[in-house]
């Protein structure tokens, strides 16, 4: 199974542990965010802003998180893929027998789930299977189980698998995730998720000025968060950036967002701290 991450490092396969504990744990922690995204804004509705593109930006990162979890759900159950990878990691070398009876390990052990014939559960087969499997696959291949939402998927999925692999779901599922992450990548610097860059550097940039701060500096600082602010469309008492700029101004002096900044500011007036001359 391909991995993304061996350019990088060769260390990186995504099929073994920790990766497929932590791929499963980072998907989960996407989808719950996403949960609470969706819930917050019916919540509040009517207090924040929300515009068709946020609707779009939330609908495209559910797409790659289901889209993830069931892509692998079904690579764990699809026979086509345990041929593919039983072709590709043993070179050919392996006789039909041998090829059954690893099909048959892979059965009972990793989630497969194969076409009839009904693979054999012979006790000396699924020896031979296990060795097979030893031999070829377990440098690259920890127990599937250990993907805990995958695993979970692909027993749901189980009765239809041998139907959805025949239907090609493999290869579509893989192109729908892979387009939503070229998509969504993209759309960051477009859309309320900037906000993931901007407030932090932002920060940054306010901390390494220090005070007071030159125009140049100040500018810039000004600049990511008006733009962070620009794309969110409202501020919150719970915004860093709108905390750390009342700490630098004093908690006495009128708070103004950045939206009410723009065609009113100049150089040496940019508010929240004061600029060099």
């Amino acid at each position: 199974m391909p991995s993304f991450g061996m350019p990088i490092s060769r260390s990186i396969v995504s099929t073994l542990n920790p990766f497929l504990v932590l791929r499963d744990v980072s998907g989960l922690v996407f989808a719950a965010g996403l949960v609470l995204a969706v819930v917050r804004r019916a919540a509040s509705r009517g207090a924040i802003p929300t515009a068709a593109g946020d609707k779009v930006v939330i609908g495209l990162l559910a797409v790659i998180a289901l889209s993830g979890f069931l892509l692998k759900g079904l690579k764990i159950t699809a026979d086509s893929e345990f041929a593919r990878m039983a072709t590709e990691y043993t070179g050919g070398a392996m006789t039909a027998e041998e090829t059954a009876a690893l099909r048959a390990y892979w059965v009972a052990e990793f989630g497969l789930v194969a076409p009839a014939p009904v693979p054999s559960h012979d006790a000396a087969v699924l020896a031979q299977g296990r060795t097979l499997h030893e031999g070829y696959c377990q440098s690259c291949h920890a127990r599937p189980q250990a993907a805990f939402v995958s695993y979970a998927t692909s027993r749901a999925i189980a009765p239809a698998a041998v139907a959805l692999d025949a239907a090609g779901l493999v290869r579509g599922l893989w192109w729908l995730h892979v387009l939503a992450c070229c998509l969504g990548l993209p759309w960051l610097a477009f859309s309320k998720m900037f906000h993931v860059v901007a407030t932090p550097v932002s920060l940054v940039v306010a901390e390494v000025a220090g005070v007071p701060e030159s125009p140049a500096a100040a500018a810039v600082r000004q600049v990511i968060e008006l733009d962070g602010c620009s794309h969110g469309g409202a501020c919150h008492d719970g915004c860093p950036v709108k905390v750390r700029r009342l700490s630098r101004i004093g908690a006495e002096a009128p708070y103004e967002p950045m939206l009410a900044y723009v065609g009113r500011k100049s150089a040496t007036d940019l508010g929240s701290r004061p600029v060099t001359g």
